[in-house]
């Protein structure tokens, strides 16, 4: 652990972690062998698993779980409650919204947001288009259930 890191109380950290964060919150539980870059935070009771990689000024919100094996790009924000499964792989600036499930070996483009509550399905792998839209690179991503489908 570097200066200037804030760790709140009732936080577990692994063993051979590097953390280089911002903040890292109430009741947090971070893995063996987590790293953690300059500006990163995770919010309270959030979890990550081991072999986590947070890149610079990257985002865990409170209640969200971040599994083995994922790296989280720069400036990537993953909204509380959400759930990045594992070996997960994101661009910069990507932003997963509250309540997501992402699947196994998922990898985000730079940019990608995803809305609150959708399902990502493992393996599934996204591409940019333009400057305003996103477009799946595969049939893995679907509403959940209960959701409206917009007029």
């Amino acid at each position: 652990m570097r200066s200037g890191t804030l760790i709140r109380e009732g936080t577990e950290i692994g063993d051979n972690c590097d953390l280089d964060a911002f903040y890292v919150g109430d009741r947090a539980r971070l893995g063996d062998g987590v790293r953690m870059a300059h500006h990163s935070s995770v919010g309270d009771r959030a979890r990550l698993g081991d072999n986590v990689h947070l890149e610079t000024q990257a985002r865990v919100g409170v209640n969200a779980t971040v599994e083995q094996g994922t790296t989280l790009g720069v400036r990537t924000y993953v909204h509380a409650a959400a759930n990045a499964g594992p070996n997960v792989t994101t661009g910069k600036d990507v932003r997963i919204g509250e309540n997501v499930r992402v699947g196994t070996g998922t990898t985000f483009a730079a940019e990608v947001k995803v809305a609150p509550n959708a399902e990502i399905g493992d393996r599934t792998s996204t591409a940019r288009t333009s400057a305003s839209q996103t477009t799946p690179a595969s049939e893995s991503c679907r509403r959940p259930s209960s959701a409206t489908p917009a007029p």
